[in-house]
Protein backbone atom coordinates (compact mmCIF):
# COMPACT_ATOMS: atom_id res chain seq x y z
CA UNK A 1 0.00 0.00 0.00
CA UNK A 2 1.34 3.42 -0.90
CA UNK A 3 1.76 5.90 1.94
CA UNK A 4 1.92 9.65 1.26
CA UNK A 5 5.47 10.93 1.47
CA UNK A 6 7.01 7.71 0.21
CA UNK A 7 8.17 7.13 -3.36
CA UNK A 8 5.49 5.99 -5.80
CA UNK A 9 5.45 2.24 -6.40
CA UNK A 10 6.04 1.12 -9.95
CA UNK A 11 2.99 1.42 -12.22
CA UNK A 12 2.67 -2.36 -12.66
CA UNK A 13 2.52 -2.88 -8.89
CA UNK A 14 -0.17 -0.22 -8.50
CA UNK A 15 -2.17 -1.82 -11.29
CA UNK A 16 -1.96 -5.25 -9.61
CA UNK A 17 -3.07 -3.74 -6.31
CA UNK A 18 -6.07 -2.10 -8.00
CA UNK A 19 -6.98 -5.31 -9.82
CA UNK A 20 -6.73 -7.28 -6.55
CA UNK A 21 -9.01 -4.81 -4.81
CA UNK A 22 -11.45 -4.76 -7.74
CA UNK A 23 -11.65 -8.58 -7.76
CA UNK A 24 -12.48 -8.66 -4.09
CA UNK A 25 -15.93 -7.23 -3.42
CA UNK A 26 -14.80 -5.88 -0.08
CA UNK A 27 -11.19 -5.01 -0.78
CA UNK A 28 -8.98 -5.50 2.24
CA UNK A 29 -11.86 -6.75 4.38
CA UNK A 30 -12.41 -10.10 2.69
CA UNK A 31 -14.40 -11.55 5.58
CA UNK A 32 -17.33 -9.22 4.90
CA UNK A 33 -20.19 -10.49 2.74
CA UNK A 34 -20.04 -10.09 -1.06
CA UNK A 35 -21.30 -6.74 -2.31
CA UNK A 36 -20.35 -4.93 0.89
CA UNK A 37 -17.76 -2.73 -0.84
CA UNK A 38 -20.02 0.28 -1.44
CA UNK A 39 -21.38 0.07 2.11
CA UNK A 40 -17.84 -0.17 3.45
CA UNK A 41 -16.87 2.95 1.51
CA UNK A 42 -19.93 4.78 2.83
CA UNK A 43 -19.16 3.63 6.40
CA UNK A 44 -15.55 4.81 6.07
CA UNK A 45 -16.64 8.18 4.68
CA UNK A 46 -19.18 8.70 7.46
CA UNK A 47 -16.59 7.72 10.07
CA UNK A 48 -14.09 10.19 8.61
CA UNK A 49 -16.71 12.96 8.55
CA UNK A 50 -17.69 12.11 12.14
CA UNK A 51 -14.05 12.41 13.23
CA UNK A 52 -13.71 15.76 11.47
CA UNK A 53 -16.83 17.05 13.23
CA UNK A 54 -15.55 15.71 16.57
CA UNK A 55 -12.16 17.37 16.10
CA UNK A 56 -13.92 20.67 15.36
CA UNK A 57 -15.91 20.34 18.60
CA UNK A 58 -19.24 19.68 16.87
CA UNK A 59 -20.25 16.61 18.88
CA UNK A 60 -23.88 16.80 17.78
CA UNK A 61 -22.92 16.41 14.11
CA UNK A 62 -20.43 13.70 15.03
CA UNK A 63 -23.14 11.69 16.81
CA UNK A 64 -25.59 12.29 13.96
CA UNK A 65 -23.06 10.96 11.42
CA UNK A 66 -22.37 7.89 13.55
CA UNK A 67 -26.11 7.25 13.87
CA UNK A 68 -26.53 7.69 10.13
CA UNK A 69 -23.73 5.20 9.52
CA UNK A 70 -25.28 2.64 11.86
CA UNK A 71 -28.65 2.93 10.14
CA UNK A 72 -27.38 3.12 6.56
CA UNK A 73 -24.64 0.49 6.73
CA UNK A 74 -25.71 -1.73 9.63
CA UNK A 75 -23.30 -4.60 10.29
CA UNK A 76 -20.71 -3.16 7.92
CA UNK A 77 -20.46 0.02 10.00
CA UNK A 78 -20.18 -2.05 13.18
CA UNK A 79 -17.47 -4.28 11.64
CA UNK A 80 -15.51 -1.23 10.48
CA UNK A 81 -15.81 0.35 13.91
CA UNK A 82 -14.58 -2.85 15.57
CA UNK A 83 -11.50 -2.77 13.35
CA UNK A 84 -10.83 0.95 13.83
CA UNK A 85 -11.01 0.85 17.63
CA UNK A 86 -8.95 -2.35 17.81
CA UNK A 87 -5.39 -1.82 19.11
CA UNK A 88 -4.17 -3.95 16.18
CA UNK A 89 -5.54 -1.45 13.63
CA UNK A 90 -2.39 -0.11 11.93
CA UNK A 91 -3.67 3.32 10.89
CA UNK A 92 -3.86 6.11 13.43
CA UNK A 93 -4.65 9.75 12.84
CA UNK A 94 -2.02 12.12 14.18
CA UNK A 95 -4.44 14.25 16.16
CA UNK A 96 -4.91 14.88 19.86
CA UNK A 97 -8.61 14.09 19.38
CA UNK A 98 -8.15 10.62 17.84
CA UNK A 99 -8.13 8.49 21.01
CA UNK A 100 -11.10 10.36 22.50
CA UNK A 101 -12.99 9.95 19.23
CA UNK A 102 -12.27 6.21 19.22
CA UNK A 103 -13.65 5.91 22.75
CA UNK A 104 -16.80 7.84 21.76
CA UNK A 105 -17.20 5.74 18.61
CA UNK A 106 -16.80 2.48 20.54
CA UNK A 107 -19.40 3.50 23.11
CA UNK A 108 -21.87 4.65 20.46
CA UNK A 109 -21.54 1.65 18.14
CA UNK A 110 -20.26 -1.32 20.12
CA UNK A 111 -22.38 -1.03 23.27
CA UNK A 112 -23.91 -4.38 24.21
CA UNK A 113 -27.51 -4.96 23.26
CA UNK A 114 -29.63 -5.81 26.30
CA UNK A 115 -31.02 -9.33 26.39
CA UNK A 116 -34.78 -9.54 25.88
CA UNK A 117 -36.74 -10.00 29.07
CA UNK A 118 -38.40 -13.34 29.64
CA UNK A 119 -42.18 -13.14 29.61
CA UNK A 120 -43.94 -14.39 32.69
CA UNK A 121 -46.39 -17.23 32.09
CA UNK A 122 -49.97 -17.16 33.37
CA UNK A 123 -49.20 -19.80 36.01
CA UNK A 124 -46.15 -17.85 37.23
CA UNK A 125 -48.21 -14.67 37.38
CA UNK A 126 -50.97 -16.35 39.41
CA UNK A 127 -48.36 -17.88 41.75
CA UNK A 128 -46.74 -14.47 42.29
CA UNK A 129 -50.13 -12.82 42.78
CA UNK A 130 -51.07 -15.45 45.39
CA UNK A 131 -47.79 -14.85 47.23
CA UNK A 132 -48.29 -11.07 47.22
CA UNK A 133 -51.85 -11.44 48.44
CA UNK A 134 -50.89 -13.85 51.23
CA UNK A 135 -48.10 -11.52 52.36
CA UNK A 136 -50.47 -8.54 52.31
CA UNK A 137 -53.08 -10.41 54.35
CA UNK A 138 -50.40 -11.39 56.88
CA UNK A 139 -49.29 -7.74 57.16
CA UNK A 140 -52.89 -6.58 57.63
CA UNK A 141 -53.46 -9.17 60.36
CA UNK A 142 -50.23 -8.13 62.09
CA UNK A 143 -51.32 -4.46 62.02
CA UNK A 144 -54.62 -5.39 63.64
CA UNK A 145 -52.71 -7.16 66.37
CA UNK A 146 -54.24 -10.56 65.83
CA UNK A 147 -52.71 -13.76 64.63
CA UNK A 148 -52.23 -14.04 60.93
CA UNK A 149 -55.26 -15.78 59.53
CA UNK A 150 -53.77 -15.82 56.08
CA UNK A 151 -52.72 -19.05 54.46
CA UNK A 152 -49.05 -19.87 53.93
CA UNK A 153 -47.48 -17.55 51.34
CA UNK A 154 -46.98 -20.35 48.82
CA UNK A 155 -50.47 -21.84 49.26
CA UNK A 156 -52.91 -20.81 46.53
CA UNK A 157 -56.25 -19.24 47.43
CA UNK A 158 -59.28 -21.48 47.47
CA UNK A 159 -61.24 -19.24 45.10
CA UNK A 160 -60.35 -17.27 42.00
CA UNK A 161 -61.05 -13.54 42.10
CA UNK A 162 -64.08 -12.42 40.11
CA UNK A 163 -62.68 -9.52 38.13
CA UNK A 164 -65.52 -9.52 35.60
CA UNK A 165 -67.97 -7.72 37.87
CA UNK A 166 -67.74 -3.93 38.35
CA UNK A 167 -65.45 -3.08 41.26
CA UNK A 168 -64.04 -6.62 41.39
CA UNK A 169 -60.46 -5.52 40.94
CA UNK A 170 -60.78 -2.82 43.59
CA UNK A 171 -62.29 -5.35 46.03
CA UNK A 172 -59.44 -7.77 45.38
CA UNK A 173 -56.84 -5.06 45.88
CA UNK A 174 -58.51 -4.01 49.14
CA UNK A 175 -58.57 -7.62 50.31
CA UNK A 176 -54.84 -7.87 49.59
CA UNK A 177 -54.21 -4.69 51.60
CA UNK A 178 -52.95 -2.78 48.63
CA UNK A 179 -55.72 -0.12 48.74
Amino acid sequence: MWVPGQPDPPYREMRMIRIGLADSATGLYGDLPPGAGPLLQMAAALTARAFTAYAEGDWETCDALVTEGRHACGEIFTALTERIVSPAYPYRVDSPFWEDFLARLAVAVLRPVPAPRRTETEAEFRERLSRVRAEAEARMAARRGGPAAAPEPSAPRDREPDLSRPGGLADELRAMGLM
